[in-house]
Formats: structure tokens, sequence, C-alpha cells
């Protein structure tokens, strides 16, 4: 009889899910002070950067919406764009207003996505960044 024995046994994988390569750091951590509580929504992505974008056409675009307290164009380590940025603002409203009214809004010739910036800190090194 055909399932006389039971329910067959789960599929066996011959595979390791063992991660085989070094972890991966977000490189735009390591120029941050540590976030308190409730920080982390006060910190947002832009996304589909020109590589010629620098920290600076960043922040003063970012600071559309509200007061910017720190912008940073990540890049490699060869020192080339990876045409992404973080911009934290000083509270969550302005970080709120960037995701609904910058996305989609044009920075040097290239129409920008913005969301909210859900990476734990921590992490390697990155590229230039300012404040103030």
């Amino acid at each position: 009889r055909v399932g006389a024995r039971g329910p067959p046994p789960p599929p066996q994988h011959h595979y390791h899910h063992q991660q085989q390569h070094a972890p991966f750091h977000h490189q735009h951590q390591q120029h941050f002070a540590p976030m308190g509580p409730g920080a982390g929504n006060r910190r947002v992505v832009f996304g589909n950067l020109a590589w010629s974008t620098t920290w600076q056409r960043l922040k003063d675009h970012a600071r559309l919406v509200g007061n910017v307290v720190r912008a940073e164009v990540i890049s490699g380590q060869d020192g080339r764009s990876k045409g992404v940025g973080i911009v934290e603002y000083e509270d969550a409203r302005s970080a709120a207003r960037a995701m609904a009214e910058l996305r989609d809004t044009e920075l040097d010739g290239r129409a920008v996505w913005v969301r909210e910036d859900r990476e734990s800190p921590g992490g390697g090194g990155g590229g230039g960044g300012g404040g103030g």
C-alpha cells in the first residue's frame, strides 16, 4: 500500500547554508554617530544618483524639505560613486517629507528614488560626507 508508512521525509538538500564570503558591510555606516532611539527614521537613502553627484549637491537637494544633519555619497573601494547616498535629517518629519516629496525629482540630470534607511549601524569604510 502506498503511504502506509506515513508522510514522506522532507527533501534532503545537498548544499550548506553557511556563509562562505566575508560579511557585506554597508559603506556609509562608519561616518555616522551611533543612533539613539528613533534615530533610524531620520535617515533616508537616495538612489539612482549620477556618478558626478557630490555630497554637497545631495545635501542641497535634500534641504528642499528640511534641515540636513549629514549627507554622504557612497563610493566603492575604487573611489567611484555607487550611485547611492545617505541623508540624515534633523527630525523624522523631514525624512518622511523627503520620501514623499523628493522621489522622482531630478538631481544632476537623473530622477532619484528615496526610501527609509533600514540598515543597522556598523560597517566598513566609505566615501566622504559633510555635516552642518
